[in-house]
C-alpha cells in the first residue's frame, strides 16, 4: 500500500504493509481477544428449551450468552435463578 507521509514540510511516498501503522499491534491483540456472543430468545414457555441448551454447553465455551425472554410486564419471573 502506498501512503503519503509528512516529513517536516515535505511529503514523501512510503510503502507500508499491514502491521506497520501505529496502533496495529494493539488492534491485532484486541482482535485476538475477541469471543463470540450468542443471542437466544424465547417466550415465557421456553424455559425447558433454554435449560436443555445450556446443559449441553461446555463451561469453557469462551462464548457470551445473551438470553431474551418475552414475559408479561407485571408478572414476576424466576427465570434468571432457574437458568443458573
Amino acid at each position: 500500500m502506498s501512503k503519503k507521509r509528512s516529513i517536516g514540510n515535505k511529503v514523501a511516498n512510503a510503502k507500508t504493509t499491514p502491521g506497520d501503522e501505529p496502533g496495529d499491534k494493539a488492534r491485532k491483540e484486541s482482535l485476538d481477544e475477541r469471543f463470540p456472543i450468542v443471542g437466544l430468545g424465547s417466550s415465557a414457555g421456553g424455559l425447558e428449551a433454554l435449560q436443555s441448551f445450556f446443559s449441553e454447553v461446555s463451561e469453557d465455551s469462551a462464548m457470551a450468552y445473551i438470553v431474551l425472554v418475552h414475559l408479561p410486564p407485571k408478572l414476576p419471573s424466576m427465570m434468571p435463578e432457574l437458568l443458573q
